[in-house]
């Protein structure tokens, strides 16, 4: 098995590569382990990505970092868990605020896997999280224009296992 590595890379509309960035991992077994999440670009060209980061013990984190225009890292920030923090979803709100939808694993601490979502203004201060309410583990989401967000999730209601959505109107947003 060959070591694994996060790559990340711009190409222009005739297919020339304009940057490329390569986050490197360990050989399997004796360091980090790490596997490609999400993406998305901003309007003005910024990318943001996630991508887990497993250990040798299998717990994992899951990272968020911003790319400026020219591929140059601005910033990154790790969520961890007792067990795991898987990333999920990434997307930005209008006013290019980052929000990472990171699924938890606590089983030994708190007996559950949920969902919580960070945050962040555009120099990578954390301005919020908070984690789903009878969700459950969140597989999809979208900000309005509004500040509100929508969550789509596996939960479970009583006995049955159901598909929920929420919303969410985020303090602090402006309409």
């Amino acid at each position: 098995m060959g070591v694994f590595e996060v790559v990340t890379a711009k190409y222009n509309s005739s297919g020339v590569r304009q940057w490329i960035n390569f986050i490197n991992s360990a050989d399997p077994g004796t360091g980090f382990q790490r596997f490609p999440g999400n993406l998305v670009v901003s309007p003005g060209g910024n990318v943001y990505i996630t991508f887990e980061e497993v250990n040798s013990g299998n717990i994992s984190d899951s990272v968020l970092l911003k790319y400026d225009t020219n591929g140059k890292t601005q910033w990154s920030h790790k969520q961890s868990a007792v067990q795991s923090a898987r990333p999920v979803a990434l997307g930005l709100d209008a006013h290019e605020k980052a929000y990472a939808l990171v699924d938890l694993s606590n089983q030994q601490q708190f007996g559950g896997d949920f969902t919580t979502i960070f945050k962040y203004d555009l120099n990578g201060n954390l301005l919020a999280s908070f984690s789903t309410d009878q969700v459950g583990l969140a597989h999809a989401f979208h900000v309005d224009s509004t500040g509100a967000l929508y969550l789509l999730a596996f939960g479970n209601s009583g006995d049955n296992t159901v598909w929920q959505v929420a919303s969410r109107r985020q303090p602090g947003v402006a309409s």
